[in-house]
């Protein structure tokens, strides 16, 4: 049974915030919810002022969630990024200064989910680390990490080897550190799981924080978190679609950088490409990717598990 407990978080008192995310020591009188014990570089993270002037002009980049629909807006100005989310508001980003101003007044469950996301990897991209639109877990002191676009089961798989008892490391967003021994950094302890997955599987150890119409949040219990210790990576798993049963093959390193250039984040300045390409290179060169292709069925992920667990750490 899953543990449905509703809090409201909003109503916390705090202090001060103790943890780590994606490698950040957090300094912040906000109270979050989904960091892990350890230390790091300081990330400090401040509310905005509610009159803080919002920048004018053409956007940098803009997403949208359907035609005329923006669901986000970036702009840069010398050495601040802003980012406007729709139903949540404006982050503030200063990534050579490490430092994240986020909107108040909102909901914190969803604010901290945001703030995980492009606001933070914004500053781990400044610090030298690669930004990888993927999944991990840890599979006793070695790291497995599930890339992909959205809607090809990155968050299904994880939340599979979560349910097979191992630790959850990111869920969407992972942080790649490409030293001599590459290795991921936890990232937040928090899934958002769509309905048909929650429905479908079980996730021990977690407890519903927030409900949306397609997706359900979840929060890792404390004490199966582990640390923010950096965790060596086995192997990048890249994700496809099969209609004809599973397989799982090596990928060459010309093939692999090629993949991860296109699932890893940077932007449009040739000073960002140039910090990517130098965070993927080591990636493609020293740690065995493959593609997986499988049907998106629920009924096999347990064999999936399997034969990556025997194939990728074997």
């Amino acid at each position: 049974m899953h543990e449905m407990l509703l809090n409201s978080h909003s109503e916390q008192e705090h202090t001060g915030t103790t943890g780590s995310c994606y490698g950040f020591s957090i300094s912040s009188e906000l109270a979050f919810q989904f960091t892990r014990p350890g230390a790091g570089e300081t990330l400090n993270i401040t509310e905005a002022s509610p009159d803080r002037p919002q920048p004018q002009g053409d956007p940098l980049l803009e997403w949208e969630q359907a035609p005329g629909h923006p669901f986000a807006r970036f702009y840069s100005h010398d050495d601040e990024y802003s980012l406007w989310i729709d139903q949540m508001g404006w982050f503030f980003v200063q990534p050579a200064r490490r430092a994240i101003q986020v909107p108040n007044q909102v909901d914190p469950v969803r604010r901290e989910v945001r703030l995980w996301s492009l606001p933070a990897a914004l500053c781990l991209v400044e610090r030298g680390d690669l930004s990888l639109h993927g999944a991990a877990v840890d599979l006793g002191g070695t790291a497995l990490v599930f890339a992909a676009p959205g809607k090809h089961g990155k968050t299904t798989l994880a939340s599979a080897f979560l349910q097979a008892g191992y630790r959850l490391l990111s869920e969407d967003l992972t942080c790649c550190r490409p030293q001599e021994i590459p290795s991921v950094m936890p990232g937040p302890a928090v899934m958002r799981v769509r309905r048909d997955s929650y429905d479908r599987l079980e996730f021990p150890g977690t407890q519903v924080v927030a409900e949306d119409p397609d997706r359900v949040y979840l929060s890792i219990e404390e004490n199966l978190r582990g640390d923010a210790r950096a965790v060596p990576i086995g192997g990048i798993i890249f994700l496809r679609r099969s209609t004809d049963g599973m397989s799982l093959e090596r990928v060459s390193v010309p093939e692999s950088l090629r993949d991860l250039w296109a699932l890893s984040f940077s932007l449009p300045t040739d000073e960002s490409k140039r910090r990517c390409f130098r965070a993927i290179t080591p990636l493609a060169e020293s740690v065995p990717v493959w593609n997986l292709y499988r049907e998106f069925r629920f009924d096999n992920l347990s064999s999936v598990i399997d034969k990556l667990i025997s194939t990728c750490l074997g």
